[in-house]
């Protein structure tokens, strides 16, 4: 068996003009949008790696204003091999969050109308951005020229998590429809059981345990002369590590109350014992295994103090730099001499660094004015 390749696919007309891009699920099907279909003609489809194209057959179709999706069944009569890929695996966004994202499509090289090439692109997906919406927005960071990319998979984390349908060009984003709403068709179902062999499923994609590195990019996509923003993003991060560490914390001070009560149960039984049959060997290895527990207890406090400790000093540096990210929105938003006399003196403070107070010398403390109120309660005891 060959080694699997990139499951992706260019979808064609009979002349061999790019209409669209197709996930390939398995060997021979093929999941697209039904917008990029030919009309009354069958489509044609160039696999990844290969450079002939093969004519298909439309197993089955969505609705194009609800469900814009269509599966694909290569005709492989003259039993041509065809690049082996692993079988798909969908997935499905667990709560809110942003997640990693990518999609790999076809698109028309640059002043070639002829000739395309596979072009791979990187964004973040979060579920809950528009709650209860039956589709999903793919944020990319710069703009792109889609044409061509219509119908290609959008995957996370490996799994397949939706069909790009279209593209915004002023937000930058690309809509997709959820790869989980193809399990929610009966007739499609039977299409990919048929080829597959068994039933599919979703697997659920929880999202990550700490949303910092969202809070990171949404900082690193604030406009810096909006100083709302950039202060609420700045929060963002700060709320995230936060909400991190005192979970933390939480689980270790619980650990340590459970065993503290356990060790002290172990005690009471040792001095319960020790009276009630007067053995007091017996009663010593309860007591030894009480100050064992207790340890423990006292260990667990401990890491729970020095999180208290981590999360002090993260937190001093994080208001430092809380506050360049304001200067900077404030330095930006300003207009004439003084902006450009601010920003100066902003660069120099953050290069190098806020000037340390040194401690007091002898001989400060011999230049300053003396304590009249010092003196005053010293004749006196005179």
């Amino acid at each position: 068996m060959a080694a699997s390749v990139e499951p992706v696919a260019a979808v064609a007309d009979s002349d061999g003009q790019l209409r669209g891009s197709a996930f390939r699920i398995s060997n021979t099907l093929l999941l697209t949008s039904l917008h990029v279909l030919p009309d009354n003609e069958p489509p044609k489809v160039r696999l990844l790696g290969t450079e002939d194209f093969i004519e298909c057959t439309t197993a089955w179709k969505g609705n194009i204003d609800d469900l814009d999706m269509a599966i694909l069944c290569i005709d492989n009569a003259e039993g041509r091999p065809l690049p082996d890929v692993e079988p798909v695996i969908i997935g499905q966004f667990i709560g809110t969050g942003r997640r990693d994202c990518d999609v790999t499509g076809f698109v028309y090289k640059e002043e070639d109308d002829q000739n395309f090439m596979a072009r791979r692109l990187t964004g973040t997906i979060d579920p809950g951005a528009y709650p209860g919406a039956n589709f999903l927005v793919l944020e990319l960071p710069r703009a792109i020229t889609p044409w061509g990319m219509g119908g290609a998979g959008v995957r996370s984390e490996g799994k397949l998590i939706g069909v790009l349908k279209s593209y915004d060009p002023k937000e930058h984003t690309l809509t997709l429809v959820p790869a989980v709403r193809l399990l929610d068709d009966a007739k499609s179902r039977d299409v990919i059981k048929n080829e597959l062999k068994r039933e599919l499923d979703a697997v659920q994609l929880t999202p990550p345990e700490a949303s910092i590195a969202g809070a990171i990019k949404s900082i690193s996509k604030a406009d810096p002369k909006k100083i709302q923003e950039v202060a609420a993003a700045s929060f963002d991060l700060s709320d995230s590590y936060y909400e991190n560490v005192l979970s933390q914390a939480k689980r270790s001070f619980n650990a340590a109350v459970v065993a503290g009560i356990v060790g002290s149960f172990f005690f009471l039984a040792a001095i319960i014992f020790a009276l009630a049959s007067k053995q007091v060997s017996a009663a010593l290895i309860s007591a030894v295994g009480g100050a064992i527990v207790e340890v423990v207890s006292g260990l667990n406090f401990w890491l729970y103090s020095q999180t208290s400790i981590q999360l002090n000093s993260f937190h001093m540096r994080l208001e430092r730099m809380q506050r360049y990210l304001v200067a900077n929105s404030v330095a930006a938003s300003l207009e004439g001499e003084h902006r450009e006399s601010t920003l100066e003196k902003l660069v120099t403070i953050i290069s190098e660094g806020e000037p340390r107070r040194e401690p007091e010398s002898m001989l400060d403390q011999q230049d300053r004015p003396p304590n009249k109120s010092r003196n005053k309660s010293r004749n006196k005891s005179r």
